[in-house]
């Protein structure tokens, strides 16, 4: 009578259980990589602010408005700046 090898060792695999030890260490990686891009998305905030508030920018409420801000101060202060020049004895284009 001959012994099969084929029938112990699917015995064996499905006594053993390596589900947790892969689970764990699964967690663990995750865990891992959650934190690092919880670091590089707070330093990335920290460097380039528009990443905290352009994603709750509403672009219907706010652009006309800052569009209007902006035409406003390009309008007072480029021709400031040029009379500040002058009045420095400088060429106009200083004062830019």
């Amino acid at each position: 009578m001959m012994h099969d090898f084929a029938d112990d060792a699917d015995s064996f695999s499905s006594s053993v259980d390596t589900q947790p030890l892969f689970a764990q260490f699964d967690q663990a990686q995750q865990s891992n990589h959650h934190q690092l891009r919880k670091r590089i998305s707070n330093c990335a905030k920290q460097y380039f602010p528009i990443l905290c508030w352009f994603p709750s920018y509403s672009f219907n409420k706010d652009f006309p408005k800052d569009c209007l801000a902006g035409f406003t101060v390009g309008v007072m202060c480029v021709p400031q700046a040029l009379s500040y020049a002058t009045v420095a004895g400088l060429p106009p284009v200083h004062g830019l």
